[in-house]
């Protein structure tokens, strides 16, 4: 019989349907976008659209890069719309500080995206490693498992012993006869 293994710990995220991973983008990037819009009413003036990089970072480490993407898309178009300045246009800032805000605020929203995708697929490399290591594990317990049973059954007395000479295994018939040959004086009588 093969002995049980030990837990492997905490399971790798599974791929979850694409409707969840993309439906979380955008659900986040709408709850960002309005918590923007709330601050913005609150503080009395522009609070920074920076605090928007939570949906697509969020977004990314829930469904990976793909609905990353989406969401950084999603609040740089929205965010724009809602929270760009009266005289801009559809991601056309009217300054060049706006613009080179918008296009940091696109790259960082990306990178984030590449870099949890990058997480998720190393956790199921991992997860799939971990597996294929605990099956060869089972494997090879199960053939010492066999060998043992197979030196046990056979009629002839049997030592196993490994490359320094230290014996490993000895069948039932070996350690009788050694047993018969120890009392009797034969080689190595007496010693044990």
């Amino acid at each position: 019989m093969v002995p049980a293994l030990p837990p492997t710990g905490a399971q790798p995220p599974q791929r979850r349907h694409w409707a969840q991973r993309y439906g979380m983008a955008v659900a986040l990037s709408v709850g960002f976008v309005g918590l923007q819009i709330g601050l913005r009413d609150a503080v009395h003036g522009q609070p920074p659209v920076i605090a928007l990089l939570a949906a697509p970072l969020f977004a990314s480490w829930f469904g990976g890069w793909g609905p990353g993407a989406l969401a950084t898309v999603f609040c740089a178009v929205v965010g724009e719309l809602l929270l760009g300045a009266p005289g801009d246009t559809l991601l056309i800032p009217s300054n060049s500080n706006e613009s080179a805000g918008l296009l940091l605020f696109i790259g960082y929203g990306l990178l984030f995206s590449g870099f949890n995708e990058g997480r998720i697929r190393s956790l199921r490399i991992a997860a799939a490693r971990q597996e294929n290591l605990l099956r060869a594990q089972q494997e090879l317990a199960l053939r010492e498992q066999r060998m043992r049973e197979t030196l046990e059954a056979a009629p002839a007395g049997m030592i196993v012993a490994n490359r320094q000479g230290i014996i490993e295994l000895v069948n039932t018939q070996a350690g009788s006869a050694n047993q018969v040959s120890a009392r009797r004086g034969g080689p190595g009588g007496g010693q044990k």
